[in-house]
């Protein structure tokens, strides 16, 4: 029997921080490098090599500037408190799929907007998030979202050389769409990190399912 949607079954907990301190633009240089990766994926059927540079360039840069973030890793590790309070409502989220798509979902689709994601890349990373419900209960750990990051960022800039160097259009597409989507995982994250007070099980869960898109496909 599908539960219904009320404010006990999600959470009454909410992040005890100012607007000011969650404020979206401290994050925007991942929006923007999001929005240009999901850009330069979509516009054409066959990137060309020059649009491959510029996404590779771009997301090894925006992953080094996040991971020497110093209010990223604090951001993380503030979401640690709420892990063990928020494990029963994200619990019910990952087992209920109504639940999932009409809390879950619609939350993360209103928080990516407001964060300022264009409509293309916000239909990418709901899809990913989508495939990925079964992470939601993860425990909060921020070691390992910072070295999935890490991870990340050596296989983009290690693969820039190489890439320059293959000239089928089907794997410069598939590399593409690989980095907008987990490209798109940190931007789940970061929407989490910008929004004014989320509840702390869409906070805590989706971090769990953005390091999963970001592990997706490796």
């Amino acid at each position: 029997m599908t539960k219904p949607v009320t404010a006990v079954s999600l959470t009454v907990v909410v992040l005890a921080v100012s607007t000011k301190a969650w404020s979206a633009e401290k994050y925007q240089y991942v929006i923007d490098a999001t929005n240009r990766i999901v850009e330069l994926n979509s516009q054409s059927a066959s990137p060309s090599q020059s649009d491959l540079a510029k996404a590779s360039e771009l997301a090894c840069n925006t992953l080094k500037q996040l991971l020497d973030d110093r209010e990223f890793r604090r951001d993380l590790d503030n979401l640690k408190g709420l892990d063990e309070k928020t494990r029963a409502q994200r619990g019910d989220l990952k087992r209920d799929l109504a639940l999932f798509e009409s809390a879950f979902l619609r939350s993360e689709e209103t928080a990516l907007v407001k964060a300022g994601l264009s409509p293309e890349a916000v239909k990418q990373i709901l899809w990913s998030a989508s495939m990925l419900s079964h992470s939601l209960d993860d425990k909060h750990d921020p070691t390992r979202i910072l070295m999935a990051l890490d991870k990340f960022r050596a296989d983009v800039c290690d693969s820039a050389k190489v890439l320059e160097q293959r000239r089928k259009e089907a794997t410069r597409r598939a590399t593409l769409r690989t980095w907008g989507f987990r490209i798109g995982g940190i931007a789940l994250i970061v929407a989490d990190l910008t929004a004014a007070a989320p509840t702390a099980a869409v906070a805590v869960g989706s971090v769990a399912i953005g390091t999963g898109v970001m592990a997706w496909g490796q």
